[in-house]
């Protein structure tokens, strides 16, 4: 069997200090605390219109 090589990536606070999308913002010049501050004040303003959010995952509409 010829030599395999593999790659893992987790870009989840469990093999690197931050989430994925550092070095996205970083690269852009984006302050990454902001984003996250408005995604977690749109999560609440959603949630207080009664709809059902999902944080885990809701950050990925504003991010694209």
């Amino acid at each position: 069997m010829a030599d395999v090589i593999a790659a893992i990536g987790v870009f989840d606070k469990t093999l690197i200090p931050n989430y994925m999308q550092a070095p996205i913002f970083k690269h852009y010049k984006f302050d990454g605390a902001q984003f996250w501050a408005e995604n977690r004040k749109e999560v609440q303003a959603l949630r207080a219109q009664g709809l059902d959010v999902n944080e885990d995952s809701f950050y990925l509409n504003r991010f694209l």
